[in-house]
């Protein structure tokens, strides 16, 4: 699994001075161009959270189960969880399947103040070996430290602490001459960090000349580079992490995992980005904040509108008020309300699916509904009240209204409106009706109005 043209996902150790969690994964903001990359400015941002809580910004991740809370501080045993392995649903390796991995260096831990559990060195190894699984089941050499830059001080003296493998399927390990000429195939590609306390950090590193730290990916010395030490592929910075060398820490972030993916891990609306990326770079909206783009989540189905023009017994004409329409001939008001597609509080533009739903009609009769731009004071119209003014509208049809009394009418309003209601404009519906014999001895009534906003 190449770097080139893919996204690079991290774990770190507690960094400074920003405080994010050895328990959560990031992902970096933009695909990677086929270049080594120096320091320059980057954005990480989380793709899963280890507890889910909100993060520092508000947002919520994908939760993964973890403790948080780990900085790094002397002593044993550590507040919280440290994710220090990482895979992203995309094969690593040519290999069939075949398991590659370091074991622990004795390293002094510069923060922790403690070293490292020896565990290389004690299974025969050094912690800047990478292994793999020999014949017998047992822990065999894949890529000598000394193959990709490390322990030339000495033995045992770098540790390996993230590793991302592209394996030709030939058998054992070809290094690479420069970065990327694994992609024709001939060498293994393998990029790697070093944990914090490694020798080789501060040390010139071949491509570019600049001290190594902890947070950078490197691959193998290139060939007449200006260093014998690895060489820095994507610098730290470039990550969006806080390094020493840029004078943003006191010392650099540890990165603990690496893997990389062709295709983003979680791109729900297919723009090509990672979502959190996306998210927190403002490419898309997340208005409620639950880390998933607004035009992924499901629709929302609900009421919409505010009841207005309520037909009080200051306004009613005869006495014959109501919470909703004046009293009709079927002994109570009429009430119109709506259902549709949430768009926020207001109604979907985009679905256009509004329904507006009347009860309470004296059927069998007729009705027709008007829509205004402004919500007039109340005036009496026959048995009823009208309130829809200013520009005022006929939705283009006249609809039977059955014995039961009930009349739903939509989707499809804003179509039939030619045009009148357009996004972000705010109407005011209300339906008249054909009332005989009404209470007040006239032969029409009304609904209440509903003021809908469309978004």
């Amino acid at each position: 699994m190449c770097i080139r043209d893919s996204n690079p996902y991290i774990s770190l150790d507690t960094e400074f001075p920003v405080g994010d969690s050895s328990a959560d994964t990031f992902g970096n903001q933009v695909p990677l161009p086929p270049v080594p990359l120096p320091p320059g400015f980057g954005i990480h941002t989380a793709i899963s959270d280890g507890d889910g809580a909100p993060s520092g910004s508000g947002a919520f991740y994908p939760c993964v189960g973890t403790i948080e809370g780990n900085p790094p501080a002397p002593g044993v045993p550590d507040a919280g969880d440290n994710l220090d392995a990482l895979d992203v649903f995309e094969p690593i390796s040519t290999g069939g399947g075949v398991p590659y991995f370091s074991l622990d260096s004795g390293i002094f831990d510069p923060l922790e103040g403690v070293p490292g559990s020896g565990s290389a060195v004690a299974n025969g190894f050094v912690g800047g070996d990478v292994l793999t699984v020999g014949p017998v089941g047992l822990p065999i050499v894949y890529a000598p430290a000394a193959a990709l830059g490390l322990d030339l001080f000495g033995g045992d003296l770098d540790d390996v602490d993230a590793l991302i493998l592209r394996e030709n399927g030939i058998g054992g390990y070809q290094v690479s001459n420069q970065p990327y000429d694994w992609m024709g195939g001939g060498t293994d590609m393998l990029v790697y960090s070093v944990r914090r306390g490694s020798a080789i950090i501060g040390a010139p590193d071949s491509i570019f000349g600049i001290p190594i730290e902890e947070g950078d990916l490197l691959v193998p010395p290139v060939f007449g580079g200006v260093s014998p030490f690895p060489g820095i592929l994507i610098a730290a910075e470039t990550l969006g992490l806080a390094t020493m060398r840029s004078g943003t820490a006191p010392i650099g972030a540890d990165l603990n995992a690496a893997d990389s993916l062709r295709q983003p891990l979680l791109d729900c609306d297919g723009d090509g980005v990672e979502d959190a990326i996306a998210i927190a770079s403002g490419l898309v909206a997340d208005a409620d904040g639950d880390g998933i783009p607004d035009s992924c989540a499901p629709p929302v189905m609900g009421p919409i509108g505010s009841a207005a023009c309520i037909c009080t017994a200051i306004v009613a004409p005869c006495g014959n008020s109501f919470p909703g329409g004046c009293i009709n001939a079927s002994g109570t008001g009429a009430v119109l309300t709506g259902f549709g597609t949430l768009s926020g509080p207001d109604a979907s533009f985009a679905a256009d699916d509004l329904i507006l739903s009347m009860t309470g009609l004296p059927g069998p009769t007729f009705g027709l509904t008007v829509y205004g731009s402004f919500l007039n004071p109340p005036s009496v119209l026959g048995n009823g009240i009208l309130c829809a003014g200013g520009n005022l509208f006929r939705l283009p049809f006249i609809y039977p209204i059955p014995a039961s009394g009930n009349v739903s009418i939509g989707p499809g309003l804003i179509g039939l409106s030619a045009g009148n209601i357009t996004i972000g404009s705010t109407w005011h519906f209300q339906s008249w009706f054909r009332d005989i014999p009404g209470p007040c001895g006239s032969f029409s009534n009304t609904t209440n109005a509903l003021t809908v906003t469309f978004n």
